[in-house]
């Protein structure tokens, strides 16, 4: 009997995306759905809009090649689209924006985002989202814990991880949360084609209470004190200090 977490059924009848969703791989376990699909791809196995879902990730990663802990119960997609002519940088925030309004919708609950990739409820980390430049192609990779359990994570995370079930108390049907996730992501992701991060700016800081608050990049080795002073048309940080204002365009902040 098959082991898989999702109803097939269901998501072959669910109404086709625009940009993403004409080909699901749903697998049981991979090493990254990400790095699933750059070797399909290479095969030329796969193209634009298939999207690759797995019930486990062994070895999945985010920024900086980090560790993703997968076990069964996440949301672990990646997606192949076709390089956009705008700004490649942006799309991380459009996405992680497109996975907050989704746990809004199934939950009531409101995410808060942490420029530039993750997303947040009560400040622990429930999901968070990586896009990869492959030739032509991007490949963008979402996490996401939904009915991941507290016992599943390891130790050395618990205390800033999270999911919906351990906030909720509550286990949800993975297969519509997988549904709604990607045809919000598609949305967005046509939006985002046509105008730009111009409309997705101030509703991505609507999601950052951070905004205007004291932050602390970390500029090559060294951990500094900035305002969180905006988000650029590019999607970069803007910071502020005794110095003035400079843009960060890769990196990762923290609040204390």
């Amino acid at each position: 009997m098959s082991s898989n977490i999702y109803n097939t059924e269901k998501i072959i009848k669910a109404p086709k995306s625009r940009l993403i969703g004409k080909n699901i791989i749903i697998r049981e376990v991979v090493e990254s759905t990400s790095s699933f699909l750059k070797d399909a791809l290479t095969r030329g196995e796969v193209s634009s809009g298939t999207i690759a879902v797995a019930n486990i990730q062994t070895k999945g990663y985010g920024r900086f090649k980090r560790k993703w802990v997968s076990p069964r119960g996440g949301i672990y997609l990646s997606f192949l689209i076709k390089r956009f002519k705008r700004d490649i940088a942006p799309l991380t925030l459009v996405i992680a924006y497109s996975v907050a309004n989704s746990l809004q919708y199934l939950t009531g609950i409101k995410p808060n985002l942490k420029w530039p990739n993750d997303i947040l409820v009560n400040d622990k980390k429930i999901g968070g989202v990586l896009a990869e430049l492959v030739g032509d192609n991007l490949v963008c990779g979402v996490g996401v814990n939904i009915n991941t359990e507290q016992t599943a994570l390891p130790e050395e995370i618990k205390e800033r991880a999270t999911s919906l079930f351990i906030e909720t108390g509550k286990k949800f049907d993975i297969t519509d949360a997988l549904l709604n996730l990607i045809q919000g992501i598609d949305k967005n992701l046509v939006i985002y084609k046509n105008k730009g991060f111009s409309y997705f700016r101030d509703r991505w800081l609507s999601l950052c209470p951070r905004w205007h608050d004291i932050i602390y990049p970390k500029i090559g080795q060294e951990k500094t004190v900035h305002l969180f002073h905006d988000i650029s048309e590019t999607g970069a940080l803007i910071i502020v200090d005794e110095n003035g204002k400079k843009q960060l365009f890769s990196g990762e902040i923290s609040y204390e």
